[in-house]
């Protein structure tokens, strides 16, 4: 399923949607809720005493619900970019409006939000503090989207000489 489409968006009849990807945000629920089912079963098979599978039911059961209901959550409160010639806003249901003008420059950079294991990726001007989220957005079309409307992206860094000792 495409996961852009054209249509009106903050007033510009020619903004492209890019809609959160489908395939990332089901592919992460149901990996981990299929991961857990697999958990139940393995635990009812192996747990010699009805104790044992009393606890592997209330915790993997207790687990599969919360999982099953924040992918309810995410899909009821889905984000997009809107995307025009002007502007680059993200869109949600829990915060405000977030807008990327171009009257602040046209260069756009993918950036890496948070550190460490859990990083994600966001959308920002060049030389800007403002970030947009990407989280579930795929970020081939979010640029795709932005080409197509006439923003230019930033060049990549070069990559940082290897120094091999030996």
């Amino acid at each position: 399923m495409v996961n852009a489409y054209y249509g009106p968006a903050g007033g510009f009849g020619d903004a492209i949607i890019v809609r959160e990807s489908r395939a990332q945000r089901d592919g992460l629920f149901g990996g981990l809720v299929a991961i857990f089912v697999l958990a139940f079963a393995r635990g009812i098979a192996g747990a010699e005493t009805s104790a044992g599978r009393i606890a592997v039911t209330v915790f993997t059961t207790a687990v599969i619900a919360i999982l099953v209901s924040g992918w309810i959550m995410i899909v009821r409160r889905r984000s997009r970019l809107e995307i025009s010639r002007a502007t680059i806003s993200y869109v949600s249901r829990r915060t405000d409006r977030l807008v990327l003008s171009r009257e602040a420059g046209d260069r756009l950079q993918i950036v890496h939000l948070g550190s460490g294991r859990y990083r994600r990726a966001g959308l920002a001007l060049d030389g800007s503090d403002q970030v947009l989220p990407l989280g579930l957005f795929s970020v081939r079309q979010v640029r795709q989207a932005c080409q197509s409307k006439g923003w230019e992206f930033a060049a990549l860094p070069p990559a940082p000489e290897r120094v091999v000792l030996g």
